[in-house]
């Protein structure tokens, strides 16, 4: 018998809390039983409408439905759930910080014989040489058809490319861009570029891509392969989750 508390066990193997960053107060174990058996998990990457009536006894996400020091639930499809026996769990800042996303997006982006020489970051962003130069406009169309994205943001400064910085989730931060600048790299892909820090990475000579905070999915996509090689008796299932807005 497979309770929560080996699955979760196993995660914090994975991600230990002293990954976390003090301000995230939330991830972890949300509700439910830790000593509760478990057959059938569901994996994603937030709470949504598409996972309120699965046959699941737990539920593995990335971003908490609830968060802060008051553990307000900031969540409106999770805010309306009415089950209180499933046990919710969820991995945030560890995951990212562990390198865990960003690799996982490396490997959906680029096949294992493209690159080389891997590295992760202090803050999980990881640093990759590509076997070969590529045109930049090349790379955008991997990317949109890969992540499945219909158009991303782009300041191109370096048409041919070859050491990559990617960095999923909230990236564009001026903190983990100045440390990517810091390798040398020709290119920095991350998500949720701003104006203010679009117009601050005209400091630095590399081009950017914004694939969007959604790519962190792969990062869950990539756990639940994990898991289920892992506890093979339980049933792992994977919910992706689209943006929440339409691109007219």
């Amino acid at each position: 018998m497979t309770m929560a508390n080996d699955i979760i066990t196993e995660m914090d193997l994975l991600f230990p809390h002293s990954l976390s960053m003090g301000w995230d107060m939330t991830q972890g174990l949300i509700v439910g039983d830790a000593s509760k058996s478990i057959s059938n998990v569901i994996v994603s990457l937030e709470f949504r409408d598409n996972i309120k009536d699965e046959d699941a006894d737990m539920i593995i996400l990335h971003h908490p439905p609830i968060f802060g020091p008051d553990r307000e639930v900031t969540n409106p499809f999770y805010r309306s759930w009415k089950k209180n026996d499933i046990v919710v769990y969820a991995i945030h800042s560890r995951m990212d910080r562990s390198g865990f996303t960003s690799q996982a997006i490396v490997e959906k982006l680029f096949e294992k014989t493209e690159y080389a020489n891997l590295k992760i970051l202090d803050d999980g962003t990881a640093i990759i040489n590509l076997d070969e130069q590529t045109d930049i406009d090349n790379l955008i169309k991997k990317t949109k058809s890969r992540l499945k994205l219909n158009s991303v943001n782009a300041i191109i400064k370096k048409r041919m490319v070859k050491k990559i910085a990617i960095h999923g989730g909230e990236a564009f931060q001026l903190h983990h861009i100045s440390d990517a600048m810091k390798e040398d790299i020709d290119l920095y892909m991350g998500g949720d570029m701003s104006h203010h820090l679009a117009e601050r990475t005209y400091e630095f000579e590399a081009s950017f891509i914004d694939i969007g905070h959604f790519s962190e999915q792969e990062g869950m996509r990539k756990l639940g392969e994990i898991l289920q090689t892992k506890f093979p008796e339980i049933s792992f299932k994977y919910i992706e989750q689209p943006q929440l807005w339409e691109i007219k």
